[in-house]
This record gives C-alpha cells, structure tokens and sequence, in this order.
C-alpha cells in the first residue's frame, strides 16, 4: 500500500468519524485528504478530470459564487460563505480526481459511518441524561451538543438508507439497518428534528424501492404508504379550526368577576381553548398577591410574562382568574417565571413535543398571531422575503455576500410581521443560491445534484439514495452554509463522482482523434 493510499484512508475515517462530532475533526480530515491527494500528484502524476455532470456541476456552482462577489457590496461576508461551503467544493474535487482505492472505500466508509452515528447517539442520550440528572431542563434540540440536531438527522437518515442498501445485497446483516433505524429513530425523535423523521424513512423507502425485490418488501411499502397516508389524514384532522361554542360559557367568575371570551380564536394549550375564561382584573391581582410582582414585563426567555401564564393556566385546565392562579402550586409559578408556557414542555418530548409545537404555530398563525418563533411556518415569511430578493435582482442575484443585507430591507419592503431577530436567512438552498448568484448558479447546483442519478454500476443505488435526502433537505434548510452541512455533502458528491471515474462497469469513451494515415 502506497503511503498516499494510507492518507487517503486516515482522511475518509477522520472525516467520516468527525461529520456527527465535530467541526475541527471535520477539517482534519479534509486536510489529511488534501495531503494524500498532493502527494498522489508527485508520485503518480496528474487524473483527468472525471467524466461526472455532478463535480462539473459543483465546479461551476463553486465558480458562480466567486464570480458573484463581483457585484457583492458586503465582500468580507461574501468571503465568509464561501469558507464555509470550502469542504463542498474541496472535498467534492479532491475525491472526484484521486486514485483512492474504490473497493477500499465501498466496503469500509459506510461502515466507519454507521459505527461513528451510533456513538454519537449513545454519547447524546448519555449527555442528556446526565444533564437531566443535574436538574437541567433540555430542550429537544439541546439534546444535540455536537452539531446542529439538523445536520444530525440527516446523517442518520442517509445512513439507515444506505445500510438498508447493503442489507439487501448481503453486505450486512439484515438485522442493523432495523437497529439502527431504531436507535437513529428514536435520537432524531428526541431532538425534535422534523426534517430527519421525514426524511429517515424516505432514505429506508427509497433503498426498498432501489433494491428490494421480494413480494415482503413491496408489501411491506405499500402497508408503510397506507400508514403515512393514515397520519397524514389524522395531522389534517387534528389541526381543523375548533372553536369555543358560546352557549355553553359561563359569564361571571365565581368572584362575581366579568369574564371575556374570545370565541373567534382557536388555540388550545393540551386541549382547553387559551382565550377562554379570561378576566384580567382578578388574574392581574392574584398574580401580585401570590408573587409580590405584577404581572407585566417579560419571563425568563423574554416573552411576555402575562400571555406566558394565560397559556401555562390553560394547559393545566384552570380558568384566566383568580381561582386559577390561586390553584397554581409554586413549582407552576416558577415555570410561569421560566418562561415555559405549557405543561406539555414539561411532560412531553421529543417527537409528541414537536407535535405540541406544530399544532401551536398553526393555531397561532389562524388566529393572526405572529409567527416569530414559530419554525415551521415562519419560514413562509422567509420565503416571501427571499423571493422578494430574487425579483429584485433575477439574473444575477443580489451578490454572494448581499443576502443577509437584501433579506433585511426585502422584510421591511413587504411588512413582514416577524421581529427583528426572527428575521433570518430563506432557510431554503435553492432560494439563497438564486437569490445570491443567480439562475446560473442555481442552474449548476440542480446538474450537481441530478449528476448522483446518473452514476451506473454498484454504487448507483447508493449515489440516488444520497442525492434524494441532500436535495429534500434543501428545500427546507440552507444546508451548505454551515461547515458541518457543505462537509456532509462533498464528502459524499466526491466519493460517488470518484467511484463514477473509475467505475469499471462504465464503458470507455470512443476513440476520436484523427486516424493516421497508412504508409505509401
């Protein structure tokens, strides 16, 4: 073995080791990459540069960004991005255009992978534990120290695809995909990640579709479809406008106080109605009489206090009045000063907490509420913002490091109801590359990612499931702006577009130079 080989092989563990770990294990193994691949140059000179739509798309992606720094008025954030989308275009070209041993990497990368996701998930839930141990109150995504729970879920979901893929052509026991989809499930469920508990089954559904013959396995994606439809039909059930009837609400407190009632509003908080059963008067002074406080101001997390407690009172089913707040133990008046507004923080978790979450925003959002906070629906706004951007500047975008700055002005222009420091990026890939770069850029990033459909031989499966979980998480995170997100991809865009070179089942390109002339 050659001693770039053995570099190459310390740079893929090290990096594929680091992905759910670390940021700086992450650039250590890029760099050992970067070595192997120098001293591969010196021994065996220059590799053409490979015949795959998915690295000439990224080098053309990579090069609209730079050309777009040209019309950029914020240089220094320009330069900044593309440090971070580095690993992307780094790491792609490097593997794209490496003599690695492919067989090596087809056998041993997916495992060092699997291995490196299950300690990760054993060393969250040990961390949680202990920190709950301590007393702490986690919330899910706090349950992810080491990258953001986000980029997590996708390494799981694409590696419980991906060992779906080798189970199937008896590569691994068919019991560890089942393992670690349960493990990866459960973890991703904990944090709350949305996008990972629907994108974990669609890697696992498109491995099936990809490999699995047996009648078992159709039968089994027809009975996972039927139930998905089922729970996509009870969320539509469950997040219907209920309203309060007002025939059945009682006017007067039993301190002969004057209630309000708001039966045009929906939210509920564990199913008692939040604008119900209100009386001001008697919850502002019992409040004070049990506090010594008013209740005005903010809680602990700088939301208002007094929405904070008509919530937190509603979801232990106890009216807006001084009967209510009397009721509240002092372990409850202190989560009101945490600022935990709902006992269902405090008793749900993962998965059924995102629920609670989601049937919130939405409630929240019918009744004119604002969004600021809310992550699934105020990325709406981030989305009428963006486009707002992209109308502005359609053919060139507005500069690789303008967005921030034309995001702001472009919430201002449309009179976007979030705050100010909900006021974010588009939380969309391919809105941010268009609104930054242009239609050309995001032109070269669709071919990068259409490239991975095109790979043949044994690692076709693989590049398709991969490409399905990078392209759906665009759709709903700015997943190349972070280090962690651009390493996850080109680690894996340059592995399939290395293994697509040198691909023995691909045919060699025709001949078509200029036959020479026979001799007279």
């Amino acid at each position: 073995m050659s001693a770039a080989e053995r570099l190459y092989r310390l740079g893929w563990g090290t990096v594929v080791f680091g992905l759910p770990f670390s940021n700086p294990v992450m650039s250590v193994g890029l760099m050992l990459f970067g070595t192997a691949w120098i001293l591969d140059r010196v021994q065996s000179g220059p590799m053409p540069f490979p015949r795959s739509s998915t690295a000439w798309g990224i080098a053309a992606f990579g090069a609209s960004q730079v050309l777009a720094l040209l019309w950029s008025e914020d240089l220094g954030a320009g330069l900044q991005l593309l440090r971070n989308e580095g690993p992307l275009f780094g790491f792609a070209l490097l593997a794209a255009t490496g003599r690695w041993d492919r067989a090596w990497a087809e056998r041993f990368v997916p495992l060092l992978l699997g291995a490196a996701v299950l300690l990760a998930c054993a060393s969250m839930w040990a961390y949680g534990w202990w920190r709950e141990a301590q007393g702490a109150f986690l919330r899910p995504r706090e349950w992810s120290p080491f990258v953001s729970h986000v980029r997590f879920s996708l390494l799981v979901a694409w590696t419980g695809g991906w060992w779906t893929l080798r189970a199937f052509r008896g590569q691994l026991s068919a019991l560890a995909p089942c393992v670690f989809a349960v493990i990866g499930g459960l973890t991703v469920a904990r944090t709350g990640s949305l996008t990972g508990l629907v994108l974990l089954p669609v890697a696992i559904g498109g491995a099936c579709v990809l490999e699995g013959r047996h009648r078992a396995i159709r039968a089994a994606l027809a009975v996972a479809v039927g139930l998905a439809f089922a729970a996509g039909t009870w969320a539509v059930w469950e997040l219907r406008a209920v309203y309060p009837d007002p025939a059945l609400l009682e006017a007067r407190t039993a301190r002969n106080g004057q209630y309000r009632h708001d039966v045009q509003k929906t939210l509920r908080e564990n199913g008692t109605f939040v604008w119900t059963y209100l009386c001001e008067h008697e919850l502002d002074s019992a409040w004070t009489a049990r506090t010594g406080a008013p209740l005005t101001g903010t809680d602990a997390r700088g939301q208002a206090l007094r929405t904070t407690a008509i919530r937190h009172l509603s979801s232990l089913g106890l009216r807006k009045d001084a009967d209510g707040v009397d009721a509240l133990s002092e372990a409850s008046i202190q989560h009101i000063q945490a600022g935990i507004p709902t006992v269902s923080e405090l008793e749900h978790r993962g998965l059924r907490r995102r629920w609670d979450v989601l049937a919130f925003e939405w409630a929240n959002r019918r009744d004119g509420g604002d969004p600021s906070g809310n992550s699934v629906l105020q990325r709406m706004e981030f989305a009428r913002a963006a486009f707002h951007v992209i109308r502005s500047a359609p053919l060139t975008g507005v500069g690789t490091g303008d967005v921030e700055t034309a995001m702001q002005r472009a919430y201002n222009e449309v009179n976007s109801p979030l705050d100010p420091a909900y006021r974010l990026r588009p939380h969309n890939q391919y809105l941010t590359v268009w609104a930054a770069a242009g239609p050309g850029a995001l032109i070269a990033w669709g071919l990068a990612l259409a490239g991975l459909f095109s790979i043949r031989g044994t690692w076709r499966s693989a590049a398709r499931v991969f490409a399905l979980v990078l392209a759906l998480s665009c759709m709903t995170e700015d997943t190349l702006e972070s280090q962690a997100g651009a390493t996850f991809a080109g680690v894996f865009m340059g592995l399939f577009s290395g293994a697509h070179a040198t691909d023995p089942a691909r045919p060699p390109r025709p001949h078509r130079g200029r036959h020479p002339r026979p001799a007279r």
